[in-house]
């Protein structure tokens, strides 16, 4: 996105939180602590495999190049939890659940149209309660994405926007919270089920302004994991959707040419309920409701290399339901190949 666009509330403020803390004193040790996820590409990924209620866009070529290797390095922390009804709380200043993600992103043109990649995480959790601290490192969640270029941009239009759909495929290579062998479940890397996800990305710059409107919805199907106490546990199917829209500028600042991008994005994800049988007994989860709330910055090197920077927030909007809340920065690298 960043070669294509440069070129051419409720919340936990307050004093809902154990301990006491404010929401402008939370982000403040956080931001200095240095917090997952930024601009891996022209795909947005906006949550970690730690972070309940999260919404991961895949990569995809949307500039004129025909390959796209990126590699992003990202740190998140949870630090609050919405319930199914009430406020949100932030989580004890005594525990910590922080995520390390290292991920590859590929996509390469197979026809002027038509795109394939692929998408490797390989996380660190640390998770700790009083008197116990775990560790673990091993492979997330792997997407696969199929895209095809449904509005090309064969001559300038003032309205139209360029436009693409994608399918993606993403399997349960990392290890579901059900599967986890430790004690804190700090093992656990993944969502343990398939997601299949069918959307669409559109952009379109005027100017030194542009906007990018990524919706999509995705299915997960019925799954039988066996826990580490050999536990039969049967995860019910699951649909849901999200729609990302955000806002940019590259002014000519310091001489860089328009080089440089800010942006600003908010992304509501909705996931419905599903059901959660073990040896017989089953129970209901209920639907899950999130906000991701961000600001990037990206800088294009030349034009065949491009860096960014970016955080996300899932505490700023709402409403929020059933789910944790995390705060995440990330910086990633991408190098493009032309036609």
């Amino acid at each position: 996105m960043l070669d294509s666009l440069t070129r051419g509330r409720p919340s936990l403020g307050g004093r809902t939180s154990t301990g006491g803390r404010t929401l402008s004193a939370a982000v403040a040790s956080l931001v200095t602590v240095g917090l997952v996820i930024g601009l891996v590409s022209p795909g947005v990924v906006v949550a970690a495999p730690c972070c309940g209620g999260g919404s991961a866009l895949p990569s995809l070529i949307t500039g004129d190049q025909a390959a796209q290797v990126g590699v992003s390095s990202s740190f998140g922390s949870v630090i609050g939890d919405a319930p199914v009804e009430g406020l949100p709380v932030f989580r004890p200043q005594n525990t910590a659940d922080r995520t390390y993600t290292t991920t590859i992103d590929v996509a390469k043109l197979v026809s002027d149209s038509w795109q394939l990649g692929f998408s490797v995480p390989v996380v660190t959790r640390q998770v700790s309660e009083p008197g116990v601290r775990e560790n673990f490192t091993g492979i997330g969640d792997a997407r696969a994405v199929l895209g095809y270029e449904v509005l090309p941009e064969l001559e300038y239009s003032e309205w139209k926007p360029r436009g693409f759909g994608f399918l993606s495929v993403t399997t349960p290579t990392g290890r579901s919270i059900h599967e986890a062998e430790k004690n804190l479940a700090v093992d656990s890397t993944g969502a343990g089920r398939f997601v299949v996800s069918l959307g669409a990305s559109f952009q379109k710059k005027f100017a030194t302004i542009d906007w990018v409107l990524i919706p999509e919805v995705h299915f997960s199907p019925t799954r039988q994991l066996t826990s580490r106490n050999q536990v039969n546990t049967r995860l019910g199917s699951q649909a849901g959707g999200s729609a990302l829209f955000g806002l940019g500028a590259s002014p000519e600042v310091l001489g860089l040419g328009g080089s440089v991008r800010f942006g600003l994005r908010v992304q509501p994800v909705l996931d419905s309920g599903f059901t959660v049988a073990e040896d017989g007994i089953e129970a209901i989860t209920s639907r899950k409701l999130v906000f991701n709330a961000g600001a990037d910055l990206g800088y294009l090197i030349n034009q065949d290399w491009s860096a960014s920077l970016s955080y996300n927030d899932q505490t700023l909007l709402g409403p929020v339901s059933n789910t944790t809340l995390s705060r995440s920065l990330g910086l990633a690298i991408q190098k493009r190949f032309e036609r």
